[in-house]
């Protein structure tokens, strides 16, 4: 595998490259039913490479602040990406969010019950909106997703 930085050309945080990369590789590893650990063990090679290319040698004990950093740096661009669903998510709300009858009672919980069953997106309550923002619905639910497991990765660290 190569790897081209092209951040000599342009200012610019390598670490945000990398957090790309690792992204890429997350959701590569879902859509192909990879296991945790083998993303994890995939995820982890790509980090001490790119460790080891630095320039600058970071000290040994610092490896797993860089592995926290790229996923902090993950979460970021998945953050980033959702702002183009503050609209969608604003409709969302209005229409399928909320203590009444048939709608549901978070936004969580739409998204964990479209998990469970994604045939619910055919469903009369998604009725008023386009196939478009139903496409867009399950991308928004695919990167909470992500976020989701950035942050269990996180977790995963501190406890192990």
């Amino acid at each position: 595998v190569t790897i081209v930085d092209y951040d000599s050309m342009r200012q610019g945080d390598p670490m945000a490259d990398v957090a790309r990369t690792v992204s890429s590789i997350r959701a590569w590893s879902k859509k192909i039913g990879m296991s945790q650990a083998k993303e994890s063990g995939l995820v982890r090679s790509l980090i001490r490479g790119y460790r080891e290319t630095r320039v600058e040698k970071p000290d040994e004990k610092e490896s797993e602040f860089d592995y926290i950093k790229i996923i902090c740096y993950e979460i970021r661009l998945y953050l980033v990406e959702m702002t183009q669903f503050n609209d969608l998510r604003a409709r969302i709300k209005a229409e399928l969010i909320g203590g009444d009858v048939g709608k549901f009672e978070t936004e969580k919980a739409l998204y964990e019950a479209i998990t469970r069953d994604p045939k619910l997106l055919e469903s009369e309550k998604f009725k008023v909106f386009s196939k478009t923002d139903v496409a867009k619905i399950l991308h928004l639910r695919d990167i909470l997703d992500r976020i989701n497991a950035c942050i269990e990765y996180l977790v995963r660290i501190e406890t192990d």
